[in-house]
């Protein structure tokens, strides 16, 4: 949803995720980590 409004990753996309999903930061690093993972389920 962030990115319909703010649709590039900016400093402003960032603090919207950040608010509606604290933490995102996590999920990020688990979906560097598994992401291969689930790519095609």
């Amino acid at each position: 949803m962030t990115h319909l409004h703010e649709p590039h990753h900016t400093p402003e996309f960032w603090r919207r995720l950040e608010r509606a999903m604290p933490d995102y930061a996590q999920r990020k690093a688990w979906l560097a980590e598994h992401g291969i993972e689930v790519e095609g389920v």
